[in-house]
């Protein structure tokens, strides 16, 4: 799908450093395949904390909340990545207000614990100097390397117009033509916690790529 068909169907969102899209993507009559299409990797505990909110958050929500937390059911693209983590014990809103704290240069914002979680941008920044980064191409040979894991962590930059993304990468994933597996993204973008085949076609470069060391294989 080319950028521009998808950019126009977005719509800009208010605190959430997440992007939006008004309409569901429609993705080409390629990626409509047969179950026997599709492969499964060996899952990751981030990925299964991930995918219990399909279903459940059925609803995008950029608001602006005391505490921090949307309403249950509600969410955008960055409080599917801090449910992951926080099912898994990792406490990331609170890493991540204590490090806006004790180093506020690093951020593009001023720290409010009520959004500072809930801004892509502060989340990368935040991985940027704790996770372990990763490489970001997606030509078949950096996809068949086995670069790209089930529980990674991956930053999309900004949409003209919109914002920016985040998302985890499934253990499922789309075997393509060639043999090229290319997996699965599990994330919120406007429809709830979906899993879908948007690593290729995102509209906008990706910009990040993380491991958390601590759920590293």
């Amino acid at each position: 799908m080319k950028k521009a068909v998808v950019c126009a169907l977005l719509s800009i969102t208010a605190l959430s450093g997440c992007t939006h899209i008004s309409k569901p993507v429609v993705t080409s009559s390629k990626n409509k395949t047969k179950e026997a299409e599709y492969v499964y990797r060996p899952s990751h505990f981030l990925v299964e904390s991930a995918k219990k909110q399909i279903g459940i958050v059925t609803q995008y929500d950029t608001g602006y909340y005391k505490g921090g937390y949307p309403p249950e059911g509600k969410g955008a693209c960055t409080d599917a990545v801090e449910f992951a983590l926080r099912d898994n014990g990792y406490a990331l809103k609170a890493k991540l207000d204590q490090d806006m704290i004790d180093h506020p240069e690093r951020y593009p914002h001023e720290s409010d614990p009520n959004i500072n979680f809930r801004r892509v941008r502060n989340v990368k920044v935040y991985l940027d100097n704790y996770a372990m980064k990763l490489p970001t191409c997606t030509d078949s040979e950096c996809l068949s390397s086995g670069n790209w894991q089930p529980g990674d962590i991956v930053t999309f930059d900004q949409i003209p117009g919109s914002l920016w993304h985040i998302a985890i990468v499934s253990n499922k994933a789309i075997k393509t033509e060639n043999g090229v597996e290319v997996p699965l993204l599990v994330h919120n973008y406007g429809f709830g916690v979906v899993e879908d085949n948007m690593l290729l076609s995102w509209p906008a470069p990706i910009t990040g790529h993380y491991r958390l060391s601590q759920f590293s294989k």
